[in-house]
């Protein structure tokens, strides 16, 4: 799987699929992405509990996995020696998060 821009879906490559995001993750899953749900009649907006329990399910359903994880600056660096992150991006959590897929897609296939 490749680093997709923050509105696409993930698309596989190399048979890999691994999700390492923020507390949310929305980054690879958003709400344009899921299928939409029509009902015969308006009802409420959906509460944000009810909006996670179905990004959950949708990542769930593509075999995704939501993480939340902690990097030292060490492992900065080492992402910035290997070439998957600029130096002048190391404090861009877009920017490590692309680094950190690019570096498990060679890592792990």
């Amino acid at each position: 799987m490749r680093w997709q821009t923050p509105l696409s879906a993930p698309t596989e490559t190399k048979g890999l699929s691994a999700s390492v995001a923020n507390y949310e993750c929305h980054e690879m899953t958003n709400e344009a992405n899921l299928p939409k749900v029509t009902d015969a009649a308006p009802s409420a907006a959906p509460s944000a509990a009810a909006k996670r329990m179905r990004l959950h399910r949708y990542r769930r359903k593509q075999g995704l996995l939501c993480i939340t994880t902690e990097l030292r600056d060490t492992e900065i660096d080492t992402l910035i020696r290997m070439g998957l992150l600029r130096n002048d991006m190391r404090n861009d959590l877009k920017a490590i998060k692309k680094a950190l897929h690019e570096f498990l897609d060679d890592t792990l296939v």
